[in-house]
């Protein structure tokens, strides 16, 4: 997601969009990250896990990797959802 967000801040010059989306929330100090996943306090797809657990470098697909809970397929089952990024928080 943060990686999702980062690039939907990025300038779309072939749109014509005037205002860029930014990522909600404040940077950290690095001496001071939060508990669990260090993206949490600004991630919009937060569950209660990524603020307890540090998600582990997870494949995604041939040559991707992510640390991110929503790639956890065991966990988003037991969730009642598939594994990956909602359809409309990927990157377009």
């Amino acid at each position: 997601p943060y990686t999702a967000g980062l690039f939907n801040c990025l300038p779309k010059i072939f749109e014509g969009r005037s205002k860029l989306e930014p990522i909600r929330g404040t940077v950290p100090d690095a001496s001071q990250f939060p508990e669990g996943c260090r993206f949490n306090p600004r991630c919009p797809h937060v569950m209660e896990r990524c603020r307890s657990d540090v998600p582990p470098l997870m494949a995604v697909d041939s040559g991707h990797r992510a640390a991110c809970w929503l790639h956890d397929a065991a966990h988003m089952k037991a969730l009642g959802q598939g594994p990956g990024l909602p359809r409309e928080a990927r990157i377009s």
